[in-house]
């Protein structure tokens, strides 16, 4: 509006002071004619005043402290009508320049009035444009709701409204959930910084404003059930002005609504995910009924997929890994779920190197960042059989953080794969009777023939690590072969005993072996 009047060439006004300020005010609320040297008290700020100076006159010291006043007062501007026809008083105008309030002098032949029914008109005018303004994007916003377009459909649509101004939204972690940014202003930012702008707010309850290199930066705090959900964060040369605040409102209620109903949806296709998981797990439904809630969460079992496996750290939030791995793998469409102490997701088999970038999420964000992933499979058994290989790969990976295929393993992890039932059953069935032996009768069954196989059968230097004779070891191999029925230098079952052993050890102590019992007994 001050501009509008200043610009007009209709009044005939002449700025004297602090020109270069008039774009840099707050928006004009109205007018005040004033002429006594204090009016403070019935100013609110953001007014624009016209005096004559008439009860100014006479007094320099009247005159600076007036503009003083009004300036700090947060006036937009002063106008002056001298009212003898007269020259602005120099000590107005040096004042004006000093404080930066931005004054300009009235033709005395100009009525007053006049310059209040342009201000009032124009002030009027913006209000009515700011409403259509915001009538238009909510509207926009609402449609954009209503027919599920997405987040990035309601920052088009603010982007209209606000031209020139960019704007991206970052959930809590700072990953970019959508972004309109035609300008540029957001283009070389660090998302890290922008994410902690969004903290500011957060913290703030409002919003943060942060400026560099002529470009003003706007954080707020997007919530949900009081908790911080995201962070929209706009960028232009310019502050957020009332009519934009207005605007950004409207953005922030669409967003809300969008995400809240985003995880409302995502809660409910967990929970079946997770049901088909655990109908997996347990081997509890058939196949039809598996076939049907395989369809249900959109897995194609006519296509190959595979499975990813994330196991949880202790106290870890699933819900936030589920979000992770959702927005992270949201190209491939990805079926999440919680089953246990672990979130599985289910993706296209073309789609399943955007484990990678999961697994690279997680690292950034501090969690223990490890992915265990299944063959391609397909249909009801490939199912059932991608969850014990992903389950595999994740539990028995050699280190921890990565991402590991199920080929990655050996053959005694595979064995030792969900709930270790194949390796238990293995090690007991081979080495229960010498396991139990050795316990009952303090015997050292179990480390001779340890010792024996790591040193290749050769009985000399298996005797010498055992500290015992030659003809003891002997003995207590004919004892193993008699009570396991497998005779340890017979190689037919060498490959039994070496499986039994390995799982053995890695299933129970740091040695994997009982208590030994006297260096003498057998």
């Amino acid at each position: 509006m001050l501009e509008q009047l200043l610009d007009s060439g209709e009044f005939g006004v002449e700025v004297l002071a602090a020109g270069d300020r008039v774009r840099s005010r707050r928006p004009c609320r109205g007018v005040h004619i004033c002429d006594i040297p204090d009016p403070t008290q019935w100013l609110e700020g953001g007014e624009l005043i016209l005096t004559t100076g008439h009860g100014l006159a006479g007094s320099e010291e009247l005159q600076r402290t007036f503009v003083e006043r009004v300036a700090a007062r947060d006036c937009v501007a002063l106008g002056y009508s001298a009212h003898d026809g007269g020259a602005t008083p120099p000590a107005m105008v040096e004042a004006a320049e000093r404080v930066g309030l931005p004054l300009f002098a009235i033709p005395f032949q100009v009525p007053l009035i006049d310059i209040t029914m342009f201000v009032t008109r124009s002030i009027l005018d913006d209000h009515y444009s700011a409403l259509r303004s915001a009538l238009s994007l909510h509207r926009r916003v609402l449609a954009a709701v209503t027919q599920n377009s997405g987040i990035p459909a309601i920052l088009g649509a603010a982007g209209r409204e606000m031209p020139g101004r960019g704007m991206v939204l970052l959930d809590y972690y700072g990953a970019v959930l959508a972004q309109h940014d035609p300008e540029g202003y957001l283009a070389g930012s660090d998302p890290e910084e922008l994410r902690a702008s969004g903290e500011r707010a957060m913290v703030s309850g409002d919003r943060y404003d942060r400026s560099e290199a002529g470009v003003i930066t706007t954080a707020a705090c997007v919530r949900i059930c009081g908790e911080a959900e995201a962070f929209l964060v706009t960028a232009a040369p310019r502050a957020v002005d009332d009519h934009e605040e207005l605007l950004l409102e409207q953005v922030i209620a669409g967003i809300t609504m969008t995400l809240t109903r985003e995880l409302s949806l995502r809660q409910t296709y967990r929970a079946l995910v997770g049901e088909l998981i655990e109908g997996v797990a347990t081997n509890q439904i058939s196949q039809q009924v598996l076939a049907e809630r395989m369809r249900k969460v959109a897995i194609d079992g006519s296509r190959e997929f595979r499975m990813l496996c994330v196991p949880l750290a202790a106290a870890q939030d699933p819900t936030e890994v589920c979000r992770l791995l959702e927005d992270t793998l949201a190209a491939a469409r990805p079926a999440v779920g919680v089953f246990e102490d672990a979130v599985y997701a289910v993706v296209a088999a073309e789609h399943s190197d955007a484990a990678d970038p999961a697994q690279a999420a997680m690292r950034r964000r501090g969690w223990r960042a490890l992915v265990g992933r299944s063959r391609p499979h397909r249909g009801p058994d490939g199912l059932a059989t991608a969850f014990r290989e992903c389950f595999a790969a994740a539990r028995r990976a050699p280190g921890g953080a990565g991402v590991y295929d199920v080929e990655d393993l050996d053959v005694v992890s595979l064995l030792g794969g969900p709930q270790g039932e194949l390796g238990e059953l293995v090690v007991s069935r081979v080495l229960g009777p010498l396991i139990e032996h050795d316990l009952t009768e303090g015997s050292r069954l179990v480390e001779s023939l340890s010792v024996f196989l790591r040193h290749g059968c050769k009985p000399g230097p298996a005797a010498a690590q055992l500290f015992v004779h030659r003809h003891t070891l002997a003995y207590r191999l004919d004892r193993i072969a008699t009570i396991t029925g497998r005779d340890p230098r017979d190689g037919e079952h060498l490959l039994e005993f070496t499986l039994a052993l390995e799982l053995h050890r890695r299933a129970g102590s740091p040695t994997g072996l009982p208590v030994p019992g006297p260096a003498g007994t057998g």
